[in-house]
């Protein structure tokens, strides 16, 4: 499935709805306008989450598809729910989180295609970040 589709409506509140939003429409024609207008501000992303576990360093590489303005906000919420567990920041570094006996932050994060993002989800990478895991309602984030 496609990060936002027109689907028909399953609750009886529109005839049609965006995919991830659960936004409901009455016709197809203010679906499709809706559509366009959340395809044209959506913004594309490659970065690294940095792990080190004492002198060992390792870097997982993730790709965020997001509407936010601000993709640091977006991303310090991806590394802040990274291991799922309650964050236990580090007193000296900010942005520095630790989990047990290794700690983790958020690393280096480029803008990148949507051709290019969807090529490397299809063929080289296993976790993309859409908004919605986060269960934000798309008219309450700060959009772009």
């Amino acid at each position: 499935m496609a990060y936002y589709e027109i689907i028909p409506c399953e609750n009886g509140v529109g005839e049609w709805e965006i995919s991830n939003t659960h936004e409901t429409f009455d016709t197809r024609e203010e679906a499709e306008k809706q559509l366009a207008e959340y395809n044209k501000s959506l913004r594309y992303y490659i970065a690294n989450i940095d792990e080190r576990y004492g002198e060992f360093e390792c870097k997982h590489s993730i790709l965020i598809a997001t509407h936010y303005k601000s993709i640091d906000k977006r991303f310090d919420e991806i590394v802040k729910d990274w291991y799922g567990i309650d964050l236990v920041e580090d007193d000296d570094n900010e942005g520095v989180y630790w989990n047990d006996c290794m700690t983790y932050q958020g690393g280096k994060i480029a803008e990148i295609s949507k051709n290019t993002f969807e090529e490397l989800k299809t063929n080289f990478f296993n976790i993309a970040f859409y908004d919605e895991e986060l269960d934000h309602d798309p008219n309450q984030m700060e959009l772009i």
